[in-house]
């Protein structure tokens, strides 16, 4: 799965680096680069994203509804589209 991360996204990773950097320090005696941090952070970010779209197909399509992380706001940017009539017509629109 490609995922797009957005540069607010990872300014906001990249800003929280040194105090990641320092807790791993202080209180693990660890002692890793920033630019190693970086990478890290956003492999996490990434693995994270894609375990939660996970979640969000089997909790929406499969499972209970209920249980679908942050499903309203799901919800809420489907009720701003309008549908296609036929599959065909929604496949035809690309964006």
């Amino acid at each position: 799965m490609n995922i797009y991360v957005s540069d607010t996204a990872k300014q906001t990773l990249s800003s929280v680096v040194p105090q990641v950097q320092a807790f791993l320090e202080r209180e693990l005696g660890l002692h890793y680069s920033v630019n190693d941090l970086e990478k890290a952070l956003m492999h996490w970010l990434e693995a994270s994203i894609e375990q939660l779209a996970d979640d969000a197909l089997y909790h929406c399509i499969e499972g209970d509804i209920s249980f679908a992380f942050n499903r309203h706001s799901f919800t809420h940017a489907l009720s701003r589209l309008k549908p296609a009539h036929t599959p065909a017509e929604a496949d035809s629109v690309v964006a």
